[in-house]
């Protein structure tokens, strides 16, 4: 087992702004009644295996815009496995409304699939090319996609900023491949492609808008070319893989274990060999493995409650700014609900205001400067996340302190979070 710590909070200063106690972690922080749901968007189309035209679709869901005083949320896409030929968007709903719950914009993505599996019908006798296309269409499909969500961000609330993605075995494999691949090194990987296919970033819909990839989830998945991970590409990666796993290698190898010389499969490159090239460059990953686990299935590294919380704390992870590389085996998944700056006085972007007093069994005091104008909402969390106090449209012109009542509180921290035109301002305080 290996461990460093890796920071990145001068290239990504802005996370500071989503470092939120309660909020972006393992549990919710709002309730199912505050998300909003949209199935079967239309991102773009294109022509699937056969040649036949087919419209490409994302369910989105997302705390209603009217309850969450953030303005922007980190986005988190999910993309589902099935070896280019099955599975569905759907596969991942549970998770997505999960992730909602918790305070990300939450998306499921539909991409192309198909390609002749059977091949000859000997085992290892698939069509490879048919394949490697199949793995081509799958990564135009949801670059389409993130192209889309950024061009309509400001109807959902998207920081386009921090996009994270999340995929399961071959949706593991598009997420590396969005990350890292460019055309050139796509070339590489997927001789012939571009000339019948087209490009990986302008076909699906002809959209244009940046985005920033932050963080990945690989999830019994790999990548087929780690040459492809370079020094400037500062996306930090998390693998949870099973040692059993006898379809995607633990390490290096060829997809599906099919060392065929007359029909040659894949090479691919599992977590440990995207890890050592991550130390290489310099980035930030971490390996989660099982120890009896097979492909995508684990016996105690459960996906009902270990995994989301994993990767949920990944992610929040990154929004504070941290990341630790390690490898491990087994449970490891520590709380990340009280993540947030340690210091105690944690006025993330707005230092127009201050609270008082602190600690306090009576009242907190919220004094705003007499400049402040413009309307404010301001919250009171516990430490798991649950509002204790909540006020929306709060005018500090007409009147430059609020007082809150917290006698009827548990005695303990709690966390004072004051949205308003300049930022987001969180502060702890104790409440004895």
């Amino acid at each position: 087992m290996f461990s460093f710590l890796f920071s990145f909070l001068g290239s990504q200063a802005q996370s500071i702004n989503y470092c939120i106690p309660g909020r972006f972690a393992e549990n919710d922080f709002y309730s199912p009644l505050a998300i909003v749901s949209t199935y079967d968007l239309v991102y773009g189309n294109n022509n699937d295996y056969q040649g036949i035209n087919q419209d490409l679709k994302l369910d989105i869901h997302y705390p209603n815009l009217s309850v969450d005083p953030l303005s922007k949320r980190p986005l988190v896409l999910i993309i589902h496995g099935g070896s280019y030929y099955s599975g569905s968007k759907s596969d991942f709903t549970a998770y997505a409304l999960q992730l909602a719950r918790r305070g990300y914009v939450a998306v499921t993505v539909q991409y192309r699939l198909g390609w002749d599996y059977i091949g000859t019908g000997l085992p290892c006798g698939g069509n490879i090319n048919g394949f490697r296309y199949a793995a081509y269409r799958s990564l135009q499909d949801v670059k389409a996609c993130l192209r889309y969500l950024a061009f309509h961000a400001g109807n959902y609330g998207i920081d386009t900023d921090r996009f994270f993605l999340m995929g399961q075995s071959a949706g593991a494999f598009t997420a590396m491949h969005c990350a890292f691949m460019q055309q050139q090194e796509a070339d590489l990987v997927f001789p012939a492609a571009y000339a019948d296919l087209g490009p990986i970033d302008s076909v699906s819909n002809n959209l244009y808008a940046n985005y920033q990839l932050s963080g990945i989830f690989n999830w019994c998945g790999g990548i087929l070319d780690t040459n492809a991970m370079d020094a400037n590409e500062q996306i930090p990666v998390l693998s949870i893989h099973g040692l059993l796993d006898n379809v995607v290698p633990l390490d290096t190898g060829a997809f599906l274990g099919c060392n065929s010389v007359s029909n040659p499969y894949p090479f691919v490159y599992g977590p440990k060999a995207i890890q050592r090239r991550m130390k290489n460059i310099g980035h930030c990953s971490v390996n989660n493995f099982d120890a009896d686990g097979m492909h995508c299935v684990y016996p105690s590294l459960e996906p009902v409650v270990y995994i989301p919380s994993k990767f949920t704390c990944f992610f929040k992870g990154l929004l504070c700014g941290n990341c630790v590389t390690e490898e491990k085996i087994g449970y490891s998944s520590p709380s990340c609900m009280d993540a947030a700056p340690n210091n105690l006085d944690i006025q993330t972007t707005d230092q127009s205001w201050a609270v008082y007093p602190n600690p306090s069994s009576d009242y907190l005091i919220i004094r705003f400067a007499p400049y402040h104008t413009g309307m404010l909402n301001i919250q009171l969390t516990n430490a798991q996340g649950a509002i204790q106090f909540s006020q929306v449209n709060w005018n500090p012109f007409f009147q430059k302190e609020m007082k809150i009542p917290v006698s009827f509180m548990k005695a303990g921290i709690y966390y004072l979070q004051v949205q308003s035109k300049d930022g987001l301002g969180v502060q702890k305080v104790i409440i004895q």
